[in-house]
């Protein structure tokens, strides 16, 4: 009888009518030889690929948006990240095209990249709703902008990881993916990362402007949607009480009436979801790779 050990992840939702606090915390259960033997399957198959990214303008207003995009280096410092610390399997491709040209996964047929797709509509609608919220500020614009995608981008390629590395997931896998990419942020320690909070904010509101009227449960994600936000407060929170500056998120800390007791339970959360992602990915981390520090700093 042939056994088959999977590496699970699990993202617990604990709801409280005594608490809003989502301690999204991320658990790995894994056997120490299918990690070893995965990293030996790595080592000898895997090839480190880097990020392609593939652009599908069709008017101005399209060329103008990739040119803020350039100008941010927003792919640029995404595309140093993953050559310099992961090793893939498969190769991944950005396209960044019109909703239309979107191409759904053939089922029974092996692709020979991942593609992460990126629409210019998004896009559009991200930047025009910032640019309405902080009208005279075009550098906070910007970086505000540039994170978000940069958010989106992480949470797409944790997916990727998930798929890639077969991980199984028991819970809710937008939060998981919400997980890896404010770690991602979190710890690059450049001006987008002291904006997590308002890129996650902008990148939910327009997901859900985008996608809310497919559903029949719209109002259900837009309360779901309000959550996730938090937890990521909640994650900022704590990487900034353990790694940075404990002051930086006081703003944020005032304004949802958080208490010592839920300072340390983000905290703990950031804690938990730092050790428990760079266990999961670690097979697929180059030796030298920069997220093993990262976790080191707990």
């Amino acid at each position: 009888m042939n056994t088959h050990t999977k590496t699970t992840i699990k993202t617990l939702f604990f709801l409280s009518t005594l608490s809003w606090l989502l301690p999204l915390s991320l658990y790995i259960e894994a056997s120490e030889n299918v990690i070893a033997q995965t990293q030996t399957s790595s080592k000898k198959d895997a090839v480190t690929q880097h990020l392609l990214v593939q652009a599908f303008p069709e008017s101005e207003q399209d060329t103008e948006i990739l040119k803020v995009l350039e100008e941010t280096k927003t792919f640029q410092r995404i595309k140093k990240i993953v050559s310099s610390n992961f090793i893939l399997n498969t190769p991944i491709q950005l396209h960044i095209l019109h909703a239309k040209d979107i191409q759904q996964p053939q089922p029974n047929i092996e692709p020979k990249f991942n593609v992460i797709p990126l629409s210019f509509n998004f896009l559009h609608t991200l930047h025009q709703g910032l640019s309405n919220k902080y009208e005279h500020q075009p550098e906070v614009i910007n970086i505000i902008f540039s994170a978000s995608i940069e958010f989106y981008v992480w949470s797409e390629f944790a997916d990727y990881l998930i798929k890639e590395k077969q991980l199984e997931i028991i819970g809710d896998s937008y939060a998981t993916k919400d997980n890896f990419a404010a770690i991602m942020l979190l710890n690059q320690n450049n001006p987008n990362s002291d904006y997590i909070a308002d890129a996650s904010e902008a990148y939910l509101l327009i997901r859900h402007t985008n996608t809310s009227h497919l559903s029949q449960h719209s109002q259900n994600e837009l309360q779901l949607d309000q959550l996730r936000y938090k937890h990521i407060i909640c994650l900022t929170l704590g990487f900034d009480q353990i790694i940075q500056n404990p002051e930086i998120e006081r703003l944020h800390l005032n304004s949802f009436s958080w208490d010592e007791d839920k300072i340390d339970q983000c905290k703990n959360s950031y804690s938990l979801v730092m050790k428990n992602w760079h266990k999961a990915i670690s097979p697929a981390l180059q030796e030298e790779s920069v997220i093993h520090h990262w976790v080191n700093l707990l």
